[in-house]
């Protein structure tokens, strides 16, 4: 097995360069997904923060798929531990993208370290890191972090301290049609988020996970609709333990001097990630 992991270092530096175009129909079946009316639906019209995630959906084969439906193969090394997480996301807004754009996106592995003394076995940490670009340069960076580990290791799971009051809230229900509509736009396809069978008898959860990817957009729009006259210009989140689709959960938010904090709460209550957005100026 340490052979074997230490050879996924080769892949760091690889990278694929794809296209998309912005359309309004990506927007408008996001918007629909939470019940919204679309930001932006004419040709020119810009795309606000966060909007870009019906587009350059994933394209690999079953050939190329994991057993949790994840990518491995081509690209994506394959790391043999059977858990994948995404932990956090640091994405920047560089520019503007609107309806209409053709887009460039450059997805490289930028790091790769692993742990193989740690408790639970080994772990793997992957760096993933997307730039997009428009007719005006670069409109979007984002750097994903994943973890892969075996079913005895432990996440950690601690947290930082939280504002004592919120000046946003939003209840959210997830639903199954809610979490497969998201899934469906973003052409994901783990199985933790659709295949109750799958998350619940062999990953041993309670329910479906919500995806991280999913409370990432509800805290950017939390972030850009709420702090009223300001521009979100970053936002950059972690992920400290799932929230399953077995009860409602909480997003919140308060502004702070340098920009806002942003949390979600469980159908416990108990904290399970943390954001921080940044605006310009």
């Amino acid at each position: 097995m340490t052979d074997v992991l230490a050879d996924l270092c080769e892949y760091v530096g690889k990278s694929v360069l794809t296209s998309d175009v912005v359309t309004a129909a990506g927007v408008a079946q996001l918007a629909a997904t939470f019940g919204i009316d679309p930001p932006a639906s004419r040709v020119g019209d810009p795309l606000p923060p966060g909007w870009h995630g019906p587009f350059f959906v994933p394209t690999h084969g079953p050939q190329n798929m994991r057993e949790d439906g994840q990518p491995a193969g081509g690209f994506m090394p394959k790391i043999p531990l059977p858990i994948q997480r995404l932990r956090g996301e640091n994405t920047q807004f560089e520019g503007v993208l609107r309806i209409g754009d053709e887009m460039t996106r450059k997805s490289e592995i930028a790091a790769i370290d692993i742990d193989d003394l740690a408790e639970g076995g080994p772990v793997v940490s992957l760096m993933f890191r997307q730039t997009l670009s428009g007719p005006a340069g670069i409109a979007v960076i984002e750097e994903r972090r994943f973890m892969y580990f075996g079913t005895d290791y432990r996440l950690d799971t601690s947290s930082p301290e939280l504002p004592a009051l919120h000046d946003w809230e939003r209840i959210v229900d997830p639903d199954p049609v809610t979490l497969f509509r998201f899934s469906a736009i973003r052409f994901n396809s783990h199985r933790i988020h659709y295949d109750r069978r799958y998350a619940m008898d062999v990953e041993g959860h309670p329910g479906l996970i919500v995806q991280g990817t999913m409370i990432n957009f509800l805290m950017v729009e939390m972030a850009r609709t709420g702090a009223v006259g300001k521009q979100l210009r970053a936002l950059d989140f972690r992920i400290h333990k799932p929230i399953f689709d077995t009860a409602p959960f909480t997003v919140r938010g308060a502004m702070t001097d340098t920009g806002a904090t942003l949390w979600a709460l469980d159908g416990d209550g108990v904290l399970s990630m943390t954001a921080f957005a940044r605006y310009a100026g």
